[in-house]
């Protein structure tokens, strides 16, 4: 059952006590985060919006330089919650609170070594987060 921003915070005075007196059990741990989880969306729905994917291989041009990844074609319009255009930029129309996620698989080709992946979100051209 979800609980309000107000009863999690009495469960953790309950079940979390302060530096003097108690213990913290696996018990309590558990009951305090899964009443978070449940909670943290109350009534919400997830819908997806926007699906973008490419399966073009996108090899860097040389190492130590980033490269931007492209996600295929623009999909959307302005019309929509969301857009992304042809260089990968994702816009949001539409005020709201937004749940991103990202896939990223990597292969091989060519060459042997040692390949590294890293990634990163861009926020108005700089980065955002830790990378």
């Amino acid at each position: 059952m979800a609980k309000t921003k107000s009863e999690i915070f009495a469960l953790i005075g309950a079940n979390f006590p302060d530096n003097q007196s108690g213990l913290i059990t696996p018990e309590k741990l558990r009951e305090v985060t899964t009443q978070m989880a449940d909670s943290m969306l109350y009534g919400a729905k997830e819908v997806e919006v926007l699906r973008a994917s490419s399966t073009d291989i996108q090899a860097p041009t040389t190492t130590g330089t980033a490269l931007t990844v492209a996600f295929g074609g623009a999909q959307k319009t302005s019309a929509d919650p969301v857009m992304i255009n042809a260089s990968g930029v994702v816009t949001f129309n539409a005020a709201g609170n937004y749940a991103i996620r990202v896939k990223l698989q990597a292969g091989r080709t060519g060459a042997s070594g040692t390949s590294i992946l890293l990634s990163r979100v861009l926020l108005a051209g700089a980065q955002f987060g830790s990378p």
